[in-house]
């Protein structure tokens, strides 16, 4: 996979996916991850066999999530039907939950519930109206 671009009939860049590599080893946890230019390492805890040397891919999806929202929020306040004077700032968190469960058949299923709670908040002098506004770009 490589990065694409081109452009939209009304004028847009587009751009297509980067490739995401990752590699491990059967020696432990940590994987090394690369996209395009970037390097990511994603590791379990300590406690969960792991050597902690990075997010785990949970906080990495979480991460993912909270700037795809922010980025979203940000990119609405700065649209041309909808741009403000003052800025606000944007923050975005997510917390998770997961828990997993094996079955006992001879092949070993592994079962994993993921649950994952967002808060936002927008900080800066906003009029009431524009508050409301981007708080439902939020979704």
């Amino acid at each position: 996979m490589s990065e694409q671009g081109g452009i939209t009939s009304n004028g847009s860049k587009t751009v297509g996916p980067r490739e995401v590599v990752v590699h491990g080893n059967a020696e432990g946890f940590t994987q090394e991850i690369v996209v395009g230019p970037h390097q990511i390492t994603a590791d379990e805890p300590k406690d969960m066999g792991g050597d902690d040397e990075g997010p785990t891919p949970y906080d990495l999806l979480l991460a993912a999530l909270g700037s795809c929202t922010s980025i979203t929020v940000t990119m609405y306040a700065y649209s041309g039907l909808h741009c403000y004077w003052t800025t606000p700032t944007i923050h975005t968190c997510f917390s998770s939950e997961r828990s997993s469960s094996a079955s006992t058949s001879v092949l070993t299923v592994l079962r994993f519930n993921f649950t994952a709670n967002r808060c936002e908040a927008l900080y800066g002098r906003l009029a009431e109206e524009d508050r409301d506004t981007l708080q439902g770009a939020f979704g």
